[in-house]
């Protein structure tokens, strides 16, 4: 049967997040599937997903001091609200997991300009055991200058910290409560929503069941999950240890980058693209005995808040362990490790060349629009790593040529893009 609003309202699902929870896999799934799902009954407002996170942003007045997002962003809400509001029959589904970093006042907002909608609210959850070495690593290749020690050293016991809390306590600590705090996000949505319209969803543990974390989805939402027949064309990278130790040390030496800047100069073409095949070789970085403790005790407060928030659960709590397991907790360091030298500047030399790669493309597309640009002249990329080991820290050495690129690469962008909005064709 084909997905209908029974209720005399355009419904909408706002799937907020958390972040690494899968919400790359499931966006990336869905519109690979958008017109077989919209054939079912589901709509997915946006012709693209970065509409959506263009949408959120705007709803939100997330990177106002970007201009580039200001000036994609403006107007972009209003336009997913058109597409899901065609019709009073209409379920659409807006998946950001910007959603979650929400503090009431802009929930208030949010919900004030859905007047008129069903509006139902999905949480993915995880473990936080497997979230908080991915959240680390996806904090760095978003700029962040975190050791892995100071990221574990400053994660808070378990408590739901309502907002506002930025500036009450450390930045790193805060950047957690924004980004992992689940009971914060489920007791700041809950107040604003109906009854039975907040659902938390599970992320299966068992990785051979990868279409689960859809089959759950689909379940909450009401449409057929056979209405996807394509595989998601893509999936969300994660970093090693090595090149995320790499690129953090090269966010040090950066300094601060309009964020369109640095995702399209550092985050994608080098971190995403190019760094994340070595993640199998690299290996993750591991959580101490402690830090998995913690991650256990913030699990058992996730539970007691699902339920005390009431909210509708899809998947199993057990996939939220509040129990150690004797042998993975046997195999975990007492104190953090570090990645080896050797294969940190190995990373560093695929992202030297990648960025050299980028700076003549740019180049080529900026003179095709009649703009003629020098670049930097630099070592051969066969001198590099004799170079950088011969100085007193290879791996500052290292860390400060990819930075000095990374700057070329982004004023590149920046020359292109303002052709642009000039109307020249770059």
């Amino acid at each position: 049967m084909t997905l209908r609003s029974d209720t005399g309202r355009p419904v909408v699902y706002l799937h907020i997040g958390a972040m690494k929870t899968g919400t790359t896999y499931l966006q990336e799934l869905v519109y690979a599937n958008r017109e077989q799902l919209a054939a079912a009954g589901l709509l997915v407002p946006g012709e693209t997903w970065g509409r959506q996170v263009r949408g959120v942003q705007d709803v939100m007045r997330l990177g106002r001091t970007d201009r580039h997002i200001r000036r994609m962003s403006k107007g972009a809400w209003q336009e997913l609200l058109d597409d899901a509001c065609s019709s009073p029959d209409n379920v659409s589904l807006i998946s950001v997991e910007f959603f979650s970093f929400a503090g009431r006042r802009k929930v208030r907002h949010i919900m004030k300009t859905l007047e008129g909608f069903d509006v139902r609210v999905i949480l993915t959850v995880r473990n936080m055991a497997s979230a908080l070495p991915s959240q680390w690593q996806t904090l760095v290749h978003n700029g962040g200058r975190w050791t892995w020690e100071e990221f574990l050293d400053a994660l808070p016991q378990p408590v739901v910290r309502p907002f506002p809390f930025l500036g009450r306590v450390r930045p790193l600590e805060g950047e957690f409560h924004r980004t992992q705090n689940v009971p914060r996000m489920l007791t700041t949505w809950a107040p604003y929503l109906a009854p039975g319209s907040l659902h938390v969803v599970t992320v299966p543990r068992r990785r051979e069941r990868p279409g689960e974390l859809w089959q759950r989805i689909a379940t909450v939402i009401g449409v057929d999950p056979a209405a996807i027949t394509h595989p998601a064309e893509g999936t969300n990278p994660s970093l090693g240890h090595a090149s995320s130790e790499l690129v953090r040390r090269l966010n040090t030496r950066l300094g601060r980058l309009p964020q369109s800047e640095y995702n399209w100069t550092v985050k994608e073409p080098v971190a995403l693209e190019v760094l994340a095949k070595r993640a199998s070789e690299e290996g993750k970085a591991q959580l101490t005995r402690a830090a998995y403790d913690l991650a256990l005790r913030w699990n058992a407060l996730t539970r007691e808040v699902i339920e005390q928030t009431g909210a509708q659960v899809c998947g199993e709590l057990s996939d939220l362990p509040t129990e150690p397991d004797p042998a993975l907790r046997a195999s975990l360091p007492e104190v953090p490790g570090s990645p080896r030298t050797p294969v940190i500047l190995d990373a560093a030399e695929e992202a030297a060349a990648t960025f050299a790669r980028h700076a003549r493309r740019r180049r080529r597309k900026l003179a095709r629009a009649g703009v003629s640009v020098e670049l930097v002249e630099r070592p051969p990329q066969e001198e590099l790593r004799s170079l950088w080991e011969s100085s007193e820290d290879p791996l500052d050495a290292a860390a400060r040529d990819l930075a000095d690129r990374a700057r070329e690469d982004a004023q590149l962008l920046r020359r292109i893009r303002d052709e642009r909005h000039r109307g020249a064709a770059v």
